[in-house]
């Protein structure tokens, strides 16, 4: 797992790190420290590699809201935890859909117990799918899914790259999925809730810019299950 400490202050940033340590041996994390919001964003020039960015909000030059929405471009599904001095930023974090906030001086007790919940996060998105099509098996990350998509006793899998068809009921995979941030917006259609760019009333835009339907039974429940999602609580 990569991780990135982004603040100005070194003083800060080595509490992060030792705050970390004890999950070093069993998680095996791959720890940098980055005194600038820009110093960050150029270490992903080549490949995006953070799976979780500690960040500050406080700093010289770029501030750790504006890197915020820069990392959302690169990857929008970095785990972002924001580390702020004053607790008016906490909603300017929020809007950019921050995993968390942390208040300096950061508390040991609340620290674990939020890196601890991004941990479980990191690895529901890393467990892996198996679908069955004829006589090949695929085997795909639960997070790279977009949406799923059901029609004549048969399901389409979406993602990114390609589309993978299969035999079965959508409420089975429903049932499978849902625990890993997977919401039903349409009696045929379920969404990948870690992958949505945006939605209407009658629609949901993934981040690949397809469009799912919603239907109007299912607006109410899904909008729930979804403000639930972004705020981590169903992680």
């Amino acid at each position: 797992m990569n991780i990135a400490i982004c603040d100005d202050n070194p003083e800060d940033r080595s509490q992060l790190r030792d705050m970390l340590t004890p999950y070093n041996a069993k998680e095996k994390l791959n720890i940098k420290e980055f005194s600038s919001g820009e110093e960050l964003i150029m270490s992903n020039e080549e490949k995006f590699i953070w799976d979780i960015v500690f960040l500050d909000i406080e700093m010289e030059g770029i501030t750790g809201i504006e890197t915020g929405k820069k990392l959302r471009k690169l990857r929008r599904d970095v785990i972002v935890i924001f580390v702020t001095s004053h607790i008016n930023y906490v909603s300017d974090a929020f809007r950019q859909n921050a995993f968390q906030f942390l208040v300096k001086p950061v508390q040991d007790k609340e620290f674990r117990k939020d890196f601890e919940r991004a941990l479980r996060l990191w690895r529901n998105r890393h467990k892996q799918y198996v679908i069955k099509s004829g006589d090949k098996t695929y085997v795909i990350k639960y997070s790279d899914i977009l949406y799923l998509e059901a029609y004549h006793r048969h399901i389409k899998v979406h993602t990114e790259k390609t589309d993978y068809e299969c035999i079965g009921k959508l409420n089975d995979e429903y049932q499978k999925l849902k625990p890993y941030g997977f919401v039903q917006c349409h009696q045929g259609y379920i969404v990948n809730m870690g992958l949505i760019s945006g939605f209407s009333k009658t629609e949901v835009t993934m981040s690949d810019g397809s469009e799912v339907p919603i239907s109007r039974r299912l607006y109410t429940v899904m909008m729930r299950e979804f403000n639930m999602y972004i705020a981590g609580k169903m992680v």
